[in-house]
């Protein structure tokens, strides 16, 4: 019977610490920003859980910009 109650004290103890951990380690969340960027449109930046950023820009497309946009990225 006091072996039983070690074990069942083990597993309880086990599985509160693995809860702990993984709510500690998956608290990063997804976070999504719209950002007006100009009058002709918008952008969105999203923010993932592994801190890796996405600029999305929803505007019109034209040639105007086209340089500085794929230029920015890259620096």
């Amino acid at each position: 019977m006091k072996i039983q109650s070690i074990i069942q004290s083990t597993a309880l103890a086990s599985a509160l610490l693995i809860t702990v951990f993984a709510y500690t380690k998956g608290s990063k969340t997804l976070d999504v920003y719209w950002v007006d960027v100009d009058e002709k449109g918008e952008g969105t930046l999203i923010v993932t859980p592994a801190d890796e950023l996405i600029l999305t820009d929803r505007g019109l497309w034209d040639y105007r910009n086209s340089n500085r946009t794929f230029r920015t990225p890259n620096k």
